[in-house]
């Protein structure tokens, strides 16, 4: 459960499932974690069942530096 006044569940969009891979990738070869390996092995089923949450004001503060 998340407060949608504050957050917002965002599809994922390349960079994020990049950078989403590399913390999965990082942290099946740092632990062995089958469950993390298993997500890998099945990435383009796995990458759909992933949101991206951003809280509205940190949304807003990046949008402010993007205009600069």
């Amino acid at each position: 459960m998340v407060n949608p006044i504050m957050i917002d569940l965002d599809p994922m969009d390349n960079d994020a499932q990049a950078e989403l891979r590399k913390y999965v990738t990082n942290h099946a070869e740092f632990t062995g974690s089958k469950i993390a390996q298993r997500i890998l092995d099945s990435w383009n089923d796995e990458i759909k069942h992933f949101i991206k949450v951003m809280p509205k004001d940190f949304k807003r503060v990046l949008a402010a530096n993007a205009k600069k």
